[in-house]
């Protein structure tokens, strides 16, 4: 197992934040990295586009020999990861926005996501969900001027579920898109919130978790990094300047 890699599917950029995420617990594993640019973003196309690119790019990643999948992508994550599970024969993960459980603690929440997966948490009560249809490929677009892009415009043309107008305060914002952890600030500056989350480390613990039955022995080997796919560079690019600045 400890021979192979951890893949991770994403639409861009976004799914870079969760593999920081996995490598700060799991320093000394082996990661490959597709960022489907090209494409981007999923959150407005049908399932049936999203499966015929997910199993090209699971298909690339496959070429390198892998012991994990993780669909770094709450869309992909929310429409197609059994499917894929299904087509790779690997075990496969999927990053989910942790809605039910601030509800069920009775906080006023606010889940922000693509149209996609915001139709997947409607109708559980308490919790407000909000489907912005540009900001994922607004981050994709302008991610190396991220302090360009304006979210009270985004906020404004967003589409709120049950209805009515976006409150000014809540508990808990969750941010349903691993796009928008990249202008986690802007999020926090206009909503003020006690707290802003996502399921990036719930995902990259399952993962650990995952990688860590029937391995006792100690890694001291220092991780290896791969990016594939058409837009590799752009994504290292991206990972080097952007991410590590933004997390560290």
């Amino acid at each position: 197992m400890e021979e192979k890699y951890i893949a991770l599917l994403d639409s861009g950029v976004g799914g870079l934040a969760l593999l920081y995420e996995l490598i700060k617990i799991m320093p000394h594993e082996k990661y490959i990295y597709l960022g489907d640019n090209k494409n981007a973003p999923y959150g407005s196309r049908t399932q049936s586009d999203l499966l015929e690119l997910s199993v090209k790019n699971t298909e690339e990643l496959m070429r390198y020999g892998i012991k994990a999948l993780v669909l770094a992508c709450n869309t992909l994550s929310a429409t197609v990861l059994h499917k894929l599970e299904y087509y790779a024969r690997v075990k496969t993960f999927g990053v989910y926005p942790p809605a039910e459980s601030c509800v069920m603690r009775g906080e006023r929440t606010l889940l922000c996501a693509t149209p996609l997966t915001a139709g997947k948490y409607t109708g559980i009560k308490g919790l407000d969900v909000l489907s912005l249809n540009e900001l994922a490929k607004d981050v994709e677009r302008k991610k190396f001027e991220l302090s360009s892009i304006d979210l009270e415009w985004h906020l404004s043309r967003g589409n709120l579920i049950p209805g009515g107008s976006v409150p000014a305060r809540y508990d808990t914002v969750i941010l349903g898109c691993t796009h928008y952890e990249f202008i986690k600030s802007k999020f926090y500056d206009h909503f003020r919130p006690r707290r802003i989350i996502s399921g990036c480390a719930l995902t990259a613990r399952m993962v650990k978790d995952f990688c860590s039955i029937g391995n006792k022995t100690k890694k001291v080997s220092k991780n290896q990094l791969i990016f594939a796919g058409e837009c590799a560079y752009e994504n290292r690019l991206f990972f080097e300047t952007v991410v590590k600045g933004s997390f560290m």
